[in-house]
C-alpha cells in the first residue's frame, strides 16, 4: 500500500531511470561492456574512468529532475500498476529464523544481481 506522500518513491523510480538511461547511454556508445565471471556465471560491467563515464549530480542531476517531474504527477493508482508490474521482475530473496538482517551475514544479498 502506498503512503499518502509517496515522493520517496517517485524518486527511486526516477534515479532508476535514469540509471537504466545511463547504462544504455554508455552501451550505445560503446563505453560499456560486460565480462562474465566465474563461478557462477556473473556478469560485471567494465566501465572506463573518468568524470565523464561517471553517474552523479553533474552530469545525471537534470536528467534525474526530467524523469521526476512526469513521475510526480502519476496518481498513486498509476504508481501502484508501475510497482505491482515490476515486482514480476524482482528476485526474491528467502528468509529463514537463523537468517536475518540482524545476524550480520550478508550472504543472501551475494547473488542479488546475477543474470541468469
Amino acid at each position: 500500500m502506498l503512503s499518502e506522500d509517496f515522493s520517496e518513491l517517485c524518486t527511486a523510480l526516477a534515479l532508476a531511470s535514469a540509471a537504466v538511461c545511463r547504462t544504455l547511454s554508455l552501451i550505445a556508445e560503446g563505453h560499456m561492456s560486460f565480462k562474465i565471471t566465474q563461478p557462477g556465471d556473473v556478469w560485471t560491467a567494465v566501465i572506463p574512468k573518468g568524470g565523464q563515464f561517471e553517474f552523479g549530480e553533474a552530469v545525471w542531476g537534470a536528467v534525474t529532475r526530467r524523469y521526476l517531474e512526469p513521475i510526480k504527477r502519476l496518481s498513486h493508482e498509476q504508481f501502484r500498476l508501475i510497482v505491482d508490474d515490476t515486482q514480476k521482475f524482482v528476485k526474491k530473496a528467502t528468509f529463514t529464523a537463523a537468517n536475518t538482517l540482524d545476524s550480520g551475514g550478508e550472504d543472501e544479498f551475494d547473488d542479488l544481481f546475477t543474470f541468469r
